[in-house]
């Protein structure tokens, strides 16, 4: 789905300016990276779906249903995470975001990374962070992921074209 299916799916939050925060590990890694954006910045910050406080952040979401998730991830200024999906979201919204890292599975977020050229906003540790919090110029990433897109989209059809001729 393009960006518009998906601001259509969405439910909107009451906050107002705020740093998203999904899915990352607790770590002092964070926090500090959660008090370089909020200087930065001066948005609050928002922990989305965790049952426990990973950061120093200033509101926790429980639980969200999806289109709360995307109407979190639509409305942030700014994006942080250890999800692939959360990754996904942040280049579909044109978000300027901070990864860090799960400590399995990382190699999709960082292949998508490759993809996009956005590697650098991948923090693993103090000295990664200036560069990931870099403001990103989606009309250069969006060149190199179109293709990527228009690609799986057509490898898909085909597959489900394939898949309908076998009924």
């Amino acid at each position: 789905l393009n960006k518009s299916e998906y601001l259509n799916m969405q439910i909107k939050s009451n906050f107002k300016k705020y740093i998203a925060v999904y899915m990352v590990e607790k770590s002092d890694l964070l926090d500090e990276l959660l008090q370089k954006l909020k200087m930065k910045y001066g948005y609050e910050t928002v922990q989305i779906g965790a049952f426990i406080n990973r950061s120093k952040s200033d509101n926790m979401i429980k639980g969200t249903s999806p289109t709360e998730f995307l109407g979190l991830l639509a409305n942030a200024e700014f994006i942080v995470a250890s999800s692939f999906h959360a990754t996904v979201f942040a280049h579909i919204f044109e978000k300027d975001f901070a990864i860090i890292p799960p400590h399995r599975n990382s190699a999709r977020i960082e292949q998508f990374l490759d993809i996009t050229g956005l590697k650098h906003h991948i923090v693993n540790r103090s000295m990664d962070i200036e560069n990931a919090i870099k403001k990103i110029d989606y009309k250069e990433v969006n060149q190199k992921l179109n293709p990527f897109v228009q690609e799986s989209k057509t490898v898909l059809l085909n597959k489900l074209g394939s898949y309908d001729k076998k009924k």
